[in-house]
Order: structure tokens, then C-alpha cells, then sequence
């Protein structure tokens, strides 16, 4: 989860960008009413486990992350 707050989306999909990771999808549900979490998931394109893995780690860095839940399921 990360916290709901207006701009996270645009840090993390530039983390991914730095990253040279192209995103497919978003997805985000719809929070509980009171709650300052909510949850993201992302499908992106195939890219190697290198790049993921320096995405994840600055993700995690910026302070915004509650919880990762990783992945992952890998397609050919």
C-alpha cells in the first residue's frame, strides 16, 4: 500500500521511468472511507530483473511506500 495522497502515483511511475521500466497498466481500488492508505498495482512490460529490482529499491526509498507486496508473476 501507499499513502493516499495527491502526486504519489507520478513519483512512482517516474521511479519506474528512471529505471528504463515501461508501465502497461495501473490499477488502483478504491480506498476504505477513512483510510490515508490505499493500494497500487502495476503491469508493466517486460524489462530485465536488474531494472526491477533498482525500481523497487528507490520506490521504497521515497517515503511514501506502506507496504510492497512483490510480485510478481513474469511472463514469457
Amino acid at each position: 500500500g501507499v499513502k493516499d495522497q495527491p502526486g504519489i502515483l507520478a513519483q512512482i511511475a517516474r521511479e519506474f521511468g528512471d529505471a528504463g521500466i515501461s508501465i502497461r497498466e495501473m490499477r488502483q481500488p478504491q480506498a476504505e472511507e477513512g483510510s490515508d492508505e490505499t493500494e497500487m498495482a502495476f503491469l508493466l512490460w517486460p524489462c530485465p530483473t536488474q531494472n526491477l529490482g533498482l525500481a523497487v529499491k528507490s520506490i521504497n526509498e521515497l517515503n511514501v511506500v506502506v507496504k510492497t507486496n512483490l510480485p510478481l508473476r513474469v511472463l514469457p
